[in-house]
């Protein structure tokens, strides 16, 4: 994983909530990114040996922490009749009162396709813990498996949709020093922002959102 501290912090944030898991000793992709290349049968065969561990294990549950592992497992894995959730379904007001400036970049398959309202659900949270959450138009930030097939159109993406939040950064005068955030619940969008913001030179500090409910 390019960010283990992001998958560190959701850990530690379900823990906190007293939800009983476990992480795979072994672990293998959902296969998503193979059935974008077309490479069906390859797919069909992770697919399998997937289905074949989860029934191994006896799962009722799947958490997972990827909008496209959500999309896959939702859509290819329904005959298990496992019970697949997202983590944000487990995001509730933090116990201190927070403040600062925050600005989403939504994961664009959650906010269109699979979960509806999803950015007003956020916003209440974390405006409710304290935050001023920033309106921001949304787009692609040029991560996800785009960046995995089209390096060059996805990292022009990436530098257009940080200027955006420098642009922002510029204007708002009030930016200070561990009160303005920049977060997102997609690892691949919250890497985008870690590597392309650091180019840009984005005046919000990066944290992901179970870190900023702790």
């Amino acid at each position: 994983m390019k960010t283990p501290k992001y998958g560190e912090n959701t850990a530690r944030y379900l823990l906190s909530k007293n939800v009983d898991f476990c992480i795979l000793d072994q672990e293998m992709c959902c296969g998503y990114p193979i059935l974008c290349t077309g490479e069906f049968n390859t797919y069909n065969l992770m697919v399998d040996r997937n289905k074949k561990l989860f029934k191994e294990k006896g799962f009722e549950k799947i958490i997972t922490v990827c909008p496209s592992c959500y999309m896959v497992f939702k859509k290819h894995y329904s005959d298990l009749g496992i019970k697949i959730e997202y983590f944000t379904e487990y995001l509730t007001l933090s116990e201190e009162k927070k403040s600062g400036d925050i600005i989403f970049q939504h994961a664009c398959p959650l906010k269109y396709i699979e979960f509806p309202g999803i950015e007003e659900k956020l916003k209440k949270i974390y405006e409710d813990s304290g935050y001023k959450v920033v309106n921001v138009p949304h787009y692609c930030c040029g991560g996800g498996v785009g960046h995995q097939l089209r390096v060059d159109i996805a990292e022009m993406i990436a530098r257009k949709r940080m200027e955006d939040f420098k642009e922002l950064g510029d204007q708002i005068s009030k930016i200070r020093e561990n009160s303005s955030f920049i977060t997102t619940y997609c690892p691949d969008a919250f890497w985008i922002l870690k590597f392309y913001g650091k180019k840009q030179k984005i005046k919000y500090q990066l944290k992901d959102p179970c870190d900023l409910l702790m």
